[in-house]
């Protein structure tokens, strides 16, 4: 038995990797539009410190929470894991995987 448990797995998901498979698997334009759209620019997160000083982080790596398609992205990145792992096992046919989020 294997089994993988991903922390903060939305955010630690590489934006350039999922646009690479969008690519790849012949996504619609329309969706590698969106990708390009919500993810090609950097995130800027801004961190409030003491006497009113702030941060702003800008972050280029992982995925929007709530947003719609980051569902979809997020699968496409997990069934490359899925690849990979069944890569390991090719001539095992009684290996079975579930995946749950």
């Amino acid at each position: 038995v294997i089994r993988f448990d991903l922390e903060n797995a939305y955010n630690a998901t590489v934006r350039a990797m999922v646009l690479q498979q969008l690519i790849d698997e012949g996504a619609d334009d329309d969706l590698i539009a969106y990708f390009l759209a919500v993810y090609q620019p950097s995130s800027s997160l801004v961190v409030y410190g003491p006497d009113y000083r702030t941060e702003i982080i800008e972050s280029d790596e992982g995925l929007r929470q709530g947003d719609a398609p980051s569902t979809y992205f997020f699968c496409l990145a997990m069934r490359r894991v899925n690849d990979i792992v069944r890569a390991k096992f090719p001539h095992v046919e009684d290996v079975k995987m579930y995946s749950f989020m």
